[in-house]
């Protein structure tokens, strides 16, 4: 059975002045979410998930349906801020939907085989998406009964930019190399090859640019669903009245792995992530593109 490649694209791209989902950075007009269809079909993903937004549809349609079509499936999940589980109603002063956890919730119907998740506007490298299909073909046993999932961790170094400061989730992982927690740092900025940010009290917390951290790309089998429904549940029953609180995927996993519910293991990735954090990472990305265009990486058209 081969994975399927779920794609978050659902985002409003407000910093960016539109979809930055659709945005082309590649030579021949590809975005970065077609370098990762690319990267996953090479490794063996049969199946494609683009949870978007009712309304962007038929933009996404419009730009990716007849170049892939012919090679594979393109299925579409709506992410809406109503999407809620039988007896919850969504709050008059609610504005936008519940977060990456309810956002992959909306694919229960599309997805039956083992699936990876990632954002649409990431560049992941294509060893991410190899060390993937190999996990998920293999289906780790688990451990009395609790399942295994996967996460691509990256160092540190190569996912930071020149242009400003990022957030990060550092990883804490056991001697099994299996994730123990995240911890979600902001404001870290480059210094050589490592990076550093600044504690509550001002002092400055120096980070090593071999830290593990997650860019938000996961492996999972369809049992996942159950456990994302009772915690989506759980989440409503505390936050519902909050404006702005939001179901996040890696807390939720967290959770699980705090309640002894899942195992997470951390496979390495040799890659560099990059993405368009700030404007004048555009020029970077569209240069980086171009060299592994002509080094022969990719394709000009990765649809081609």
């Amino acid at each position: 059975m081969q994975p399927t490649l779920v794609i978050m694209a659902a985002g409003m791209g407000s910093r960016f002045g539109g979809l930055k989902q659709l945005a082309p950075f590649g030579p021949g007009g590809a975005t970065l979410m077609e370098y990762s269809i690319f990267d996953a079909l090479q490794a063996g993903f049969g199946k494609i998930v683009l949870i978007v937004r009712s309304e962007t549809e038929n933009q996404f349609r419009e730009a990716l349906q007849e170049r892939w079509s012919k090679r594979l499936p393109l299925h579409y999940s709506h992410q809406e801020i109503q999407n809620l589980p039988d007896g919850y109603q969504v709050p008059s002063h609610r504005k936008k939907p519940w977060g990456t956890g309810q956002a992959v919730l909306t694919t229960r119907d599309l997805v039956t085989e083992p699936f990876a998740v990632i954002n649409a506007d990431d560049f992941y490298g294509a060893d991410a998406f190899k060390a993937l299909a190999v996990f998920l073909a293999n289906k780790p046993s688990s451990v009395s009964s609790i399942p295994t999932y996967a996460m691509v961790g990256y160092r540190l170094r190569n996912t930071m930019t020149e242009s400003g400061t990022v957030s990060r989730g550092v990883c804490l992982a056991n001697e099994k190399n299996e994730l123990m927690s995240i911890e979600e740092i902001t404001a870290i900025e480059k210094v050589g090859e490592n990076g550093r940010t600044r504690n509550e009290d001002g002092t400055l917390r120096d980070l090593p640019g071999d830290a593990c951290v997650s860019m938000n790309i996961w492996g999972f089998n369809p049992g996942l669903f159950d456990l994302l429904e009772t915690s989506f549940r759980s989440f409503l029953d505390q936050n519902i009245k909050e404006e702005k609180a939001e179901f996040y995927l890696p807390e939720m996993i967290q959770g699980a792995i705090k309640n002894d519910q899942a195992r997470v293991s951390i496979l390495p990735a040799s890659s560099s992530w990059f993405g368009v954090t700030y404007p004048q990472d555009q020029a970077r990305v569209e240069e980086t593109l171009a060299r592994l265009t002509t080094e022969g990486v990719y394709p000009r058209e990765p649809w081609a």
